[in-house]
């Protein structure tokens, strides 16, 4: 053991105050956390410490290595990482289109901006990030069986489920009376409810319940954009309230593409839907063949897109009176569109993949 001064500084004992390193001989660096007691081998009489507890994720991101190759790299830079800030969880997820990575849990997304931001500064990571999700309860039909939901990928079949529950959270908001109103109807958009306000002078503090999902889909942002930057927030996790949680599915030629389904409560699911819809038409890369863009909830279809194909003039060469010909080259070509709609496939690369989830 010993201290850093600033290199490593053997000394045989540390007492109360120093911060200082232990060399333990531990092949797996995981099975050292925050909070354990550490004795000598032969002192087996010490009762652990008490007072720690493990604190629980409340958001959560996928992180992908920009290369596949360094997927090791990653996963060696979180065990060493988790040494310094145990707060973190993790645990491996695989996409089809981003390769393989860990989704990790955070305890807001300040902090999942400073973990990116030192793995990437201090291991040399390039990550691709998605948009912060919540842990959603799901209670199966079947003996009323209680599962975590963190991903679409991971929502059951809606014919199992019971009921649903999603993060809610206690809000408090403090703003100059001039932006009152406008801050209020952001809340209201936001699916928060009002529960009490007090007035200081031309100050107003609003407390508020509000579920999770909607404060880290840009609320804060748009909190300072309605009040000119002068209002201020904070928050505390309230526990699950039972909302009507569905899932909706992206359909690119009438094949589901399930890295882009999204979960959300069925009042909004229409006009995210729709939103979803033109962003995924504008994101898109145009193909040789029309693309039909659906988002289905259930087998509904509730928003759709045309992504229009390209189109080759193979008139271009014919004299313009030879009209016989021309239609025989148009028909041909309109064959075989409607094969190529028939039989191709959208490929979904990184780059759309990440401007519609973000």
């Amino acid at each position: 053991m010993g201290y850093f001064a600033p290199a490593l500084k053997p000394v045989d004992s540390l007492t109360c105050g120093e911060v200082g390193f232990i060399a333990t001989g531990l092949k797996d660096i995981s099975l050292c956390r925050v909070g354990d007691t550490i004795v000598a081998s032969d002192d087996i009489a010490v009762k652990a410490l008490a007072g720690y507890h493990e604190p629980q994720p409340v958001v959560y991101m996928d992180f992908y290595p920009l290369e596949n190759n360094d997927f090791i790299k990653l996963k060696t830079s979180l065990e060493k990482f988790r040494l310094t800030d145990s707060s973190i969880v993790y645990s491996p997820v695989s996409s089809s289109v981003l390769g393989s990575g860990f989704k990790i849990g955070f305890q807001g997304l300040l902090h999942a901006e400073i973990v990116q931001e030192r793995l990437e500064r201090e291991f040399d990571l390039e990550l691709i990030t998605t948009s912060p999700s919540v842990e959603y309860q799901v209670e199966l039909k079947k003996k009323s069986q209680l599962i975590s939901v963190f991903s679409p990928a991971d929502f059951p079949d809606p014919s199992l489920i019971n009921q649903t529950k999603e993060p809610f959270i206690n809000l408090t908001i403090f703003n100059p009376l001039q932006y009152l109103g406008g801050i209020m109807d952001l809340c209201r958009d936001h699916r928060a409810k009002l529960i009490s306000q007090e007035f200081y002078g031309q100050q107003a503090k609003l407390n508020y319940s509000m579920p999770l999902q909607e404060l880290i889909s840009g609320f804060f942002d748009q909190l300072k954009s309605v009040s000119s930057g002068f209002a201020s927030l904070n928050w505390q996790f309230a526990g699950f309230v039972k909302s009507d949680i569905v899932k909706l599915e992206v359909l690119l030629n009438r094949q589901v593409i399930e890295p882009l389904s999204v979960l959300t409560i069925r009042s909004t699911a229409s006009k995210l839907a729709l939103k979803l819809a033109k962003k995924l038409k504008a994101a898109l890369p145009r193909q040789q063949f029309e693309v039909p863009i659906q988002v289905a909830l259930g087998g509904q279809v509730l928003a759709r897109e045309t992504l229009k194909a390209y189109r080759k003039d193979v008139t271009v060469k014919l004299h313009a009176a030879d009209l016989s010909r021309k239609a025989k080259l148009l028909e041909k070509q309109k064959r075989g569109k409607k094969r190529m709609k028939q039989f191709g496939k959208v490929v979904l690369n990184q780059d759309t993949f990440l401007a519609v989830i973000r």
